[in-house]
Formats: C-alpha cells, structure tokens, sequence
C-alpha cells in the first residue's frame, strides 16, 4: 500500500510539471514558468515589471511612450528591484514627425473631438499645432545599449523589425532573446524569416492594442483558439499563446494547441502592483467589462477597451492616423480618467470579468494560476 501511495504521488508530481517544450522556453527566457506578463504601454510600470519576474515568470515593460531617458532610467530601477530576466516591448512604427500630419486629417480628427470639450473642461484645440507625444524605437534601443544594463528579452509589436536590425542587435545583445507579434501566420512566418526567436500569437480576445503589420486589421482578427496551432503548424520557433487566457483552464488549453508558453495581461490589471486607476480596475468586474470593443479613436490605431460613451459616440467619425490621434486625445484621456469615467480609456482583454477582485499580489495571482493549471491537467487524466 506504502508503495503504491508512492507511486501515485510520483505520477502526480511527473504530470504537475511543465511540457518540456514549455521547460525549453523557461530556459531561454530564464524564468520557473512559461508564463509572460504582456506588456501594457501606459500602465506597465516598473513595480509591476519586478514583481513578475521575482515571481518566475517573465515580466515585460511597455516602453512605447516613454522618451530615451526615460527608458534608461527605468531600466536601472528595474534592475535594483529584481535579479531575475525581464524584458522591454516595443512599438515598431516608422519614424513620425508632427509635420506628417496633414491639416486635412487633424482638423476633421480634432472636430469630432469638440463634443467633449464642455464635459471635460478642454479648450478646444482644432487649431493648436500637433505635440510630439511618441518615441522612436530605435532611438529607445540605443538607450537600451547605453544604459548598461542586461535586457533578457526584447519584445516588438505593430510591427518587424528587419533581419539587419536584429543582426545588429545581436552584436550589441548577444544573449538576447527576440520575441515578436503575429496576428495571422503570415506575420508569423515573416517574424521567423526575420529572424525572430519566439512569436507571440496575439489572438482577436486580446486586450489593448492589435500587432497586426502585415496586412489590414480585419484580417488578424483570429481567435487565440483557431489561432495558436495554425501559427505552431507553420513555424519552427516556440508560439507564445496571448488573448483570452485568465486562469490556470485557459493556460492548459492553450498548452493542449501546441504552444510553448502563455501571455496574460488583463488577468494582472487587478493586482496590487497595478498602477491601473481605481474605477479602471472597478470597470473590469463591474459588468461593464463584459462589453468590450474594438476602437481605432483613442491612438488612431485598433485597440480592444472597455466600451462606453466615447466608443459609442465616436464609432464612424473622423480620426488621425497613429500616432497622431494619440497625441490629439492625450488631454481627453487624462481628464476623463481623472473625471469622467465613461469617456475613459481602459484598454483590457474579452476575459475581464474574469479577474480576481481581492487585489492579490502578482505573486499569489501566478501561484494561483500554477495551482489551477495543475487540477485542470489532473482532471484531463484517466
């Protein structure tokens, strides 16, 4: 009897592990397990980003809005907050200057604007030249380089980077690990022919912003689960599953569809470290983030958020291209999280209603989804 007890908590310990093909990622990205915590530019913070790593998992800071220096500086606060790898994500665009603009573009943008104005205190600004309120990823790089610090992984989306631009990366980061976006195999097969380590199938249910690149938005409209084995299928490098995932369920259905590790962002908008407003967290559980849409009018480009008030009213009207409508929105966006919640950005995935609403640390959150991933495997079992 003794023996046979022993033999069952064998098997149960052998089927608790990770797949080996999720052990070789772990190893490649240094963490304890396959789990990555996507990079969400604008609530991201540096807090956040140790505690996941110091967890085992793969923090990843969203440096898409923050200048050279900025990037620098926190990469040595992040560095003095953990010992484990993190990684930085990128959004490769191409180069922009106000001027691009066209004045044709802004002034229509900036008019469908204007109906906010008196809810929100704003002046209006259909005349007031354009700010620069965007960064160029390579000049992010070149503070990457500079800073002295050792980045494990460095991420991209809205784009590839090329395969000079990597082979130079390479020689500045030699240990480095390249991870893109890929909304449809397409993008996928063209990160690997670029040179990409690890891609990221970023499925339709995924919150915030879409990485498609390679085609128009409605074509990288595909679910995480019609996604994720089309992209192992075609590639040879590991997939990352990302949209939808909350829960330990969600990571071993993921797993079951051959990818090689999880990427959960909403899931840690709830937790402590979440720098994420009160009514933004509130929003998630509330019912109101049963709702979500797809709007291009907060940053000019596709982005999963809560719906309210200012998708409803701005749906079909007019809207800068990204990064332009970014800038033109910034004053809105920051009054309305401050004032008017229903005009609010709160970008968040199709699983929201899903997330824990005792504010648990990233630590209990990532203990907890290892537990639940555990019982659903065990529950698959004979």
């Amino acid at each position: 009897a003794t023996v046979s007890v022993l033999y069952c908590s064998f098997v149960f310990k052998k089927m608790s592990v990770w797949p080996a093909r999720c052990q070789a990622v772990c190893k490649m990205l240094g963490t304890r397990h396959p789990i990555v915590a996507a990079p969400m530019a604008g609530v991201t913070n540096v807090e956040m980003v140790a505690a996941a790593s110091n967890c085992g998992i793969l923090g990843v800071h969203g440096i898409a809005y923050k200048t050279p220096e900025e990037v620098a500086s926190e990469l040595q606060q992040i560095s003095k907050k953990t010992t484990s790898p993190f990684g930085l994500n990128f959004f490769v665009v191409p180069s922009s200057r106000p001027e691009d603009a066209t004045s044709e573009e802004l002034k229509a943008a900036r008019e469908s604007l204007t109906r906010f104005d008196q809810t929100l205190s704003l002046n209006s600004m259909t005349d007031t030249p354009l700010k620069k309120t965007w960064q160029n990823y390579k000049e992010q790089l070149e503070a990457v380089s500079q800073s002295g610090v050792e980045v494990k992984i460095l991420s991209t989306t809205f784009g590839a980077l090329s395969k000079e631009e990597i082979t130079d990366i390479r020689k500045q980061h030699p240990t480095a690990v390249i991870m893109g976006t890929a909304t449809s195999v397409p993008e996928a097969i063209h990160l690997e022919q670029t040179g990409c380590d690890v891609i990221v199938a970023q499925g339709a249910e995924s919150g915030g912003h879409r990485g498609t690149f390679l085609h128009e938005f409605g074509k990288g409209m595909i679910g995480t689960f019609t996604l994720v084995p089309q992209v192992v299928s075609a590639v040879s490098v590991p997939v990352i599953a990302a949209g939808g995932i909350m829960d330990g369920k969600g990571i071993a259905a993921a797993l079951a569809l051959g990818s090689s590790g999880v990427s959960l962002g909403t899931a840690f908008l709830t937790s402590l470290e979440s720098p994420a407003p009160a009514d933004y967290k509130k929003s998630l559980t509330d019912g109101r983030g049963q709702s979500t849409v797809i709007t291009s009018h907060y940053s000019g480009r596709p982005a999963r958020a809560v719906a309210n008030k200012f998708t409803d009213e701005m749906e079909d009207t007019p809207k800068a291209r990204f990064p332009f409508q970014h800038s033109i929105t910034t004053a809105l966006k920051k009054k309305a999280r401050e004032e008017q919640h229903d005009l609010a950005m709160y970008l968040c995935g199709q699983g929201a209603p899903m997330c824990r609403t005792d504010q648990p640390t990233i630590s209990q959150i990532v203990e907890t989804l290892f537990d639940e991933y555990k019982e659903a495997v065990s529950n698959l079992a004979p």
